[in-house]
């Protein structure tokens, strides 16, 4: 019993023990802790970024989460700084470069001039006229060259003068020098076109069994009237043998011709292979009417008829040729004659180009249907 009492007052006494000594000795405020440590890690800075950017970003409305979606401002200086100053040299230097192929060096008159100059020594004047189609441009400096070297051909190299002056006075602007070389070209042409000369521009076909005047004409494209023209022929009959001058150069063997209206000189003028042939003085349209633009000569009728009326009456204006133009957006207007001759040179059609009746009806017989006409201003 006394051994029995003894362990009774150890256990009471002990498990007491062990309760006071859990509480006060041994670490009794860490049963405390769990009411204030969880809210401390909840604010610890390594998981603010895990909570908020699981659960309280999508809880903003769309406009504020997409501000707090964007990098810190120390994340948008760095790669400002590190990314965007890089790539501006290389847009400058790709600029230059691009500028540098875009943009040709400027080259004064003068050394443009002594260019075109040293081309001469090619003495071939078919290859140089080759060359010189490749490398001509529209610009003043180069009308300004073509009109210098030209005008100092125009006794040794007369072909090669007749390509440089014809170049310098299609694109030419101003009306007084077009005018001076109208003079110029117009003896060129009369040498080397309306003649049976022989140039880089044209061929000799030989009469073989068969062929006639029109044959001649559709193989080449030339109206008929031209070649007995340029052959001083007054017939159109032609006999074997024969050598007739045709106005197309070798490498086609297709006439290429062209007509440019010039509006503010009231001028038609006629080129071949690129090359002046003759200029006529033109009626236009009263009040601007007369549209710029190109064109293609669609239709070609002699002796026409218009609204009702036969060719010859008094209430037919148009002439003895009717030339009609499409493309351009605009329908109904035309290159023709005129019983009314005063008009030429004034502004007072509806809009179509009047010629008189005599050069009407050499443009018609000079230029193939199919060809190109450019009104301009």
């Amino acid at each position: 019993m006394r051994i029995f009492g003894v362990v009774l007052l150890a256990a009471i006494f002990g498990g007491g023990g062990f309760w006071v000594y859990n509480n006060y000795f041994s670490g009794a405020p860490q049963k405390r802790q769990p009411q204030i440590g969880p809210q401390k890690v909840i604010k610890s800075p390594k998981m603010e970024p895990v909570e908020q950017n699981k659960t309280d970003v999508p809880a903003q409305t769309p406009k504020h989460a997409s501000a707090e979606a964007k990098p810190t401002l120390k994340e948008v200086k760095e790669p400002q700084i590190a990314v965007m100053p890089p790539p501006e040299p290389p847009q400058n230097e790709k600029a230059q470069t691009e500028q540098t192929k875009t943009s040709p060096k400027k080259v004064s008159d003068n050394e443009l001039f002594e260019r075109l100059k040293r081309m001469l020594a090619e003495k071939d004047d078919a290859k140089l006229w080759k060359k010189l189609q490749g490398v001509l441009k529209e610009t003043p400096q180069w009308l300004d060259a073509c009109e210098r070297l030209g005008k100092e051909l125009l006794k040794e190299r007369r072909f090669i003068a007749w390509v440089l002056l014809s170049h310098a006075y299609r694109y030419l602007q101003d009306e007084k020098r077009r005018e001076a070389l109208r003079k110029t070209l117009a003896k060129l042409s009369g040498d080397l076109f309306y003649s049976f000369r022989p140039t880089p521009a044209s061929i000799y076909h030989n009469v073989m069994p068969g062929d006639t005047l029109s044959s001649i004409q559709n193989d080449y494209v030339v109206p008929y009237p031209l070649i007995m023209r340029i052959n001083g022929l007054t017939s159109t009959r032609i006999r074997i043998g024969q050598r007739l001058k045709i106005p197309v150069p070798p490498q086609s063997r297709r006439m290429n011709a062209f007509v440019q209206v010039d509006k503010s000189e009231h001028t038609l003028s006629v080129f071949v292979s690129g090359l002046f042939v003759k200029c006529f003085k033109v009626g236009l349209g009263a009040e601007d009417r007369t549209p710029k633009g190109v064109y293609t000569i669609a239709s070609k009728v002699a002796h026409p008829s218009w609204r009702g009326f036969p060719y010859g009456h008094p209430e037919n204006i148009i002439g003895d040729w009717w030339l009609g133009l499409s493309g351009g957006g605009v329908m109904g207007i035309g290159i023709h004659g005129t019983n009314a001759p005063e008009s030429i040179g004034k502004a007072v059609s509806k809009g179509c180009v009047r010629m008189l009746n005599k050069e009407v009806a050499e443009l018609a017989t000079t230029v193939p249907r199919g060809t190109k006409v450019e009104i301009r201003d």
